[in-house]
């Protein structure tokens, strides 16, 4: 018979639920705890159900025409290269790692809105324009959500072949990044405010490169030294081999941030030169692990090493890592 909504809410499982009760979860074992002796590697990404899929199994082997290449497991579309599987030899898996890799900065704009003060001097704006082209919907071209586009200049043409074009400029603040959109307005006094953006990923970056090594890597070092050329969208790796040994190793872009321990990155920072950035943590230097003497590895999305259990996420060494974690009832 048919569930009434009630029943189906009671359902151990929630295939279709799309609120934020998810996340992705992920585990090694050694051999010292399995029944063949052997290393078990499990995840589950715990991503929403679209179409098309976000991740498609794939099995690529070149082996039958004379190559030396055989990896299975799952693929973004279009990408080459496996990027959370297995080769026969090592097995790894991924949950995203919260650390914190994006600042806002609260800009002082000079009386012509135009420019923004760093260190000690006017920085202009420069403008760049975005075009997007759709196909026209019944009520027309104005149909794509407004709620950003409206605070930016925009244009909007109907073409010819029934689709729409929309173009509109974008502010960057050169040391920073874009200004964000929904903060951009006039305080009581005249004078322009707004946000700017900054983000590790608005770099050039080499995760194509990264996934090409670890579906090839026989070895830890070796996974390592691929997952070191992946950069944006941390994530926690985890890692198994038939040689019986596991890791852990969230390699990513991790700004170090000037004066982090007196102006805290996760709230707006001033924009005048004195809460930059100045590289990047040393991967070496990141949380990770290799054959713990618990013989387990886990993470699901939690805090790593409880930097955020004392209730202060910026007293704990050298390095800021991030301060939004699951609360670690998966994990």
């Amino acid at each position: 018979g048919v569930l009434t909504p009630a029943e189906v809410d009671a359902l151990p499982h929630h295939m279709f639920r799309s609120d934020d009760t998810f996340g992705s979860n992920n585990w090694v074992v050694s051999g010292d705890h399995t029944a063949s002796g052997k290393t078990i590697m499990c995840n589950d990404p715990h991503l929403g159900l679209r179409n098309p899929s976000v991740l498609t199994q794939v099995h690529l082997d070149t082996t039958a025409a004379g190559g030396d290449l055989s990896a299975s497991g799952v693929i973004f579309a279009g990408i080459p290269g496996v990027v959370l599987g297995t080769n026969g030899t090592i097995a790894w898996g991924a949950t995203v790692f919260y650390s914190d890799v994006t600042d806002q900065y609260v800009e002082l704009f000079s009386d012509d809105g135009k420019s923004v003060w760093f260190k000690d001097a006017w920085v202009p704006l420069t403008v760049r324009s975005e075009s997007f082209t759709f196909r026209k919907g019944d009520a027309g071209c104005e149909t794509y959500p407004t709620a950003w586009v409206a605070a930016l200049p925009h244009t909007t043409t109907t073409n010819a072949d029934n689709t729409c074009t929309l173009v509109f400029e974008i502010e960057d603040v050169p040391h920073h990044g874009p200004l964000v959109p929904w903060t951009i307005g006039k305080g009581d006094d005249g004078k322009r405010y707004a946000h700017s953006w900054k983000w590790t990923g608005f770099q050039p970056t080499q995760e194509f490169v990264a996934f090409n090594g670890m579906m090839r890597a026989k070895t830890f070092d070796e996974f390592k030294k691929a997952a070191d050329h992946f950069s944006v969208g941390a994530q926690n790796f985890v890692y198994a081999d038939t040689s019986g040994h596991i890791g852990w190793y969230p390699s990513h872009e991790l700004p170090i941030r000037d004066d982090w321990k007196n102006t805290p990155p996760f709230l707006p920072l001033p924009g005048t030169g004195t809460s930059e950035w100045n590289g990047s943590v040393p991967r070496s230097e990141l949380p990770q692990a290799y054959d713990p003497e618990s013989g387990y590895l886990l993470t699901a999305n939690a805090d790593p090493r409880g930097y955020s259990f004392d209730g202060d996420v910026l007293n704990d060494g050298e390095h800021y890592i991030g301060f939004m974690w699951d609360a670690g009832f998966r994990v």
